[in-house]
């Protein structure tokens, strides 16, 4: 729900839209790395190699929407079951 409302609108997992496309993002980046782009774009693209050439290469500032520390997670657990091929739905949630 969170990917879509804030994400999808430049994110797809197969397809590149403004933005790269995700597929695999979790296998080809660490998880923190991951939640630093989500939290601190600004400064990983003035510090960060790796997003430094993402941003050369697509031109557009990565514009996060009101995203908390929770929603990163569960954006970053999203993407983590999509490239294990987890379905969310079966996993029992803690109330």
């Amino acid at each position: 729900m969170i990917f879509s409302k804030k994400c999808m609108e430049c994110h797809n997992i197969d397809i590149k839209l403004k933005g790269p496309s995700l597929r695999d993002v979790t296998k080809k980046r660490k998880a923190e790395w991951i939640m630093n782009m989500i939290l601190n774009t600004e400064e990983m693209i003035k510090k960060d190699p790796q997003a430094k050439i993402l941003f050369k290469d697509h031109v557009v500032k990565m514009v996060v929407k009101d995203v908390n520390e929770q929603d990163a997670r569960m954006v970053l657990e999203y993407l983590r079951s999509i490239d294990n091929n987890i379905n969310l739905d079966t996993i029992p949630v803690k109330e």
